[in-house]
């Protein structure tokens, strides 16, 4: 098992280490430039040779971001000079997770005794059962 020194040693590590730094500086440098609504929800996901990655969370977020595409461009090369182009890529983990509420399925009284009565006449066992429960939902 390697030790603790092995891994700091190991040059893809450091490699990591130093994109993430300038990842934190790009998107910092973003921040106080664009509009909340849309670096809230945008961010710059990934660098390669003469391209950053910005990432949306949403198609409509990416075509509003694109409205700042030279503003992204020009804070980009002021770290990254040989920075030429843009490529966007639609990121839904960046929206905030949407609460689901499970409510409580309702039944008008119509409907429970419209159920009721049409369970009574029905002969399959099966069938007769899950509506009886159906009228049971409060």
């Amino acid at each position: 098992m390697l030790d603790v020194q092995s891994y700091l040693n190991n040059q893809h590590l450091r490699k990591l280490f130093s994109k993430t730094k300038v990842l934190r500086t790009l998107n910092a440098k973003l921040s106080p430039t664009i509009p909340n609504h849309i670096i809230n929800y945008c961010q710059i996901a990934n660098f390669e040779d003469r391209e950053i990655i910005i990432g949306c969370g949403s198609a409509s977020l990416m075509l509003e971001a694109k409205r700042y595409e030279t503003q992204f461009l020009m804070l980009a090369q002021s770290t990254l000079p040989q920075c030429r182009t843009i490529r966007w890529k639609i990121m839904p983990e960046l929206l905030p997770q949407q609460k689901t509420h499970k409510r409580k399925p309702q039944i008008s009284n119509q409907s429970r005794q419209i159920i009721e009565l049409t369970a009574k006449h029905i002969k399959n066992p099966a069938l007769k059962d899950a509506l009886t429960r159906l009228a049971t939902i409060d």
